[in-house]
């Protein structure tokens, strides 16, 4: 009788040893705590025809606004908006072009086909009239020995110059950013060295798309942040595109050739030259204002790094009611955003049935006006809720795999910091492989999608970020029938009123990327030492 109870003691023991060893950590607690029905309430909720398409503003904005802070409350979180709300307000400047003139050389220049032109730094009518000077490149670059102004002077004038940089040419000489290629890099430096403005000749090589696009946007409404950028020393200025046939009518008009000034402008000797021809130049914006509002809950942590936090966010807002396609009008988000709002909101549950303790607290935020260029995440690094030196990383969510279950998974931007170990581990505990700098992610690379959502804002602010990108190889598919359904998305729904939610969608993949992520955003508020830049 001795021997069989000692012998039933140490089975008992080693059964509660046995389970012992196979309890779940928080992490695993949290992933597992992802329920696909709370995701798919939300999803059906924030991209149904009541909120109009979210646009920021509106009245369906404010509802899925008012929706998502409502959810925050019920699941315990505290509110982390300004004055001790869920909200945290900001205003958006709305503008269109209403005046756009160019006359050169007794010629005049339409717009929309030949040039666009808008006004910098002032809400009134801006006219020049005067005298264009050939600035190459427009670059002004101490650290490659790079000055397209050289010593000429061209205060009062208006410069022109070519888009790109002169890396794109060569680089051996030249490896700056692309920020030098852009319009509005040039327009600064010209009104830097007292021009009234410039004009960039558009090359749809060098910008990466076609003037099309210019004639179909420039002359639509324009969203910023109200509180304008202003010019060096107040200066208002002109800043516009002028179309590659145009310059090089006006380089003709003043009796010199395009091309050839093309291939001087890629050499660290090239002057500027004065055109003489005479031109002017008009312009004038309407503006109007748009009050929008990120929403914000927190999850305290309880340690000495509480003040420290982890941001896991994703867009809320849309596109609205836009032109309707198939007496369609209504531009729904389902997979842009909603998608990204249902995944936050359903970690946030999943952190709060857990109640899981971490030193760092974790910040749950949804973005409004990231359609219109990326504003509720700029207003909010222009005035964090949450110090960004006390900002340890920033995880987005903008689009939830909807197709399929997959083998593997993928995050923009975890490889320029230790994000990607973190992301690596998270995503093997799931059992999935990670993709990164794969042949196969091309198609991802060529869309520029990191700079394309509201991790780019945190990113640019030096917070480490990443964007989660969701699985490539799909199980029981070919090996491109993921690849071939998001370029089917991209090319039929996104951005139209056919993006909702289908009857063939499978959110089984999509749910396990969420815990893919929320096993990351547990990882970054536990590991004592913050992620950095690589």
């Amino acid at each position: 009788m001795t021997r069989r109870l000692i012998l039933l003691g140490a089975i008992s023991l080693a059964a509660v040893k046995g389970n012992a060893q196979v309890r779940p950590g928080p992490a695993t607690r949290i992933a597992t705590a992802i329920q696909p029905a709370t995701f798919e309430s939300h999803l059906h909720f924030l991209s149904d025809d009541l909120l109009e398409g979210r646009a920021p503003g509106t009245r369906g904005g404010r509802l899925a606004g008012i929706y998502i802070a409502a959810q925050f409350e019920s699941m315990g979180l505290t509110p982390a908006g300004k004055n001790g709300g869920w909200f945290q307000p900001f205003d958006i400047e709305a503008s269109r072009i209403v005046r756009s003139e160019l006359t050169a050389g007794g010629e005049r220049f339409a717009p929309g086909r030949d040039q666009a032109l808008l006004i910098v730094g002032s809400d009134t009518l801006r006219e020049y009239q005067g005298r264009l000077v050939f600035v190459g490149y427009g670059v002004v670059a101490p650290e490659y020995q790079w000055d397209d102004y050289k010593d000429v002077d061209v205060r009062g004038k208006l410069v022109v110059a070519i888009a790109g940089h002169p890396g794109q040419v060569d680089s051996t000489i030249f490896t700056g950013s692309g920020s030098y290629g852009t319009r509005s890099f040039k327009t600064l430096e010209a009104i830097r060295h007292g021009a009234i403005g410039a004009l960039v000749i558009h090359r749809p090589a060098e910008t990466g798309y076609a003037w099309s696009s210019i004639a179909r946007n420039w002359f639509s409404e324009d969203f910023a942040l109200a509180e304008r950028d202003t010019m060096p020393a107040g200066r208002p200025g002109i800043s516009g595109w002028i179309r590659d046939s145009t310059g090089a009518r006006l380089m003709t008009l003043a009796g010199l050739d395009l091309p050839s000034l093309v291939r001087q402008s890629a050499r660290r000797d090239f002057r500027p030259l004065l055109m003489g021809i005479e031109v002017h130049a008009a312009t004038s914006v309407k503006y109007r204002t748009i009050h929008a509002r990120n929403v914000a809950g927190l999850w305290p942590g309880q340690g000495a790094g509480g003040r420290d936090a982890v941001v896991l966010g994703a867009h809320y807002d849309h596109l609205g009611i836009g032109p309707a396609v198939n007496g369609d009008s209504i531009y729904n988000g389902a997979e842009d955003n909603a998608t990204g709002v249902a995944g936050v909101l359903a970690i946030a549950d999943a952190f709060a049935h857990t109640r899981v303790v971490m030193p760092r607290s974790v910040l749950f935020i949804a973005f409004d006006a990231e359609e219109v260029g990326l504003l509720g995440s700029e207003a909010y690094v222009k005035s964090p809720l949450i110090p960004l030196e006390h900002t340890a990383a920033m995880l987005n969510v903008d689009g939830v795999n909807p197709f399929s279950r997959t083998t593997d998974t993928w995050a923009l931007g975890m490889e320029y910091s230790e994000l990607e170990s973190v992301f690596r581990r998270a995503a093997k505990a799931e059992g999935l492989a990670v993709k990164i700098g794969a042949t196969e992610l091309q198609f991802i690379e060529d869309q520029h999608f990191f700079t394309r959502s509201d991790h780019y804002s945190f990113a640019r602010a030096g917070v480490p970020a990443l964007f989660l990108g969701g699985g490539y190889t799909a199980v029981g598919k070919p090996g491109d029938w993921m690849q071939q359904k998001l370029e089917e998305y991209l090319s039929t729904r996104y951005h139209r009123p056919g993006d909702e939610v289908l009857d063939w969608y499978s959110f089984e993949g999509g749910i396990i990327d969420l815990r893919i992520l929320a096993r990351a955003l547990y990882a970054v508020a536990v590991t004592p030492r913050a992620p950095q830049w690589r």
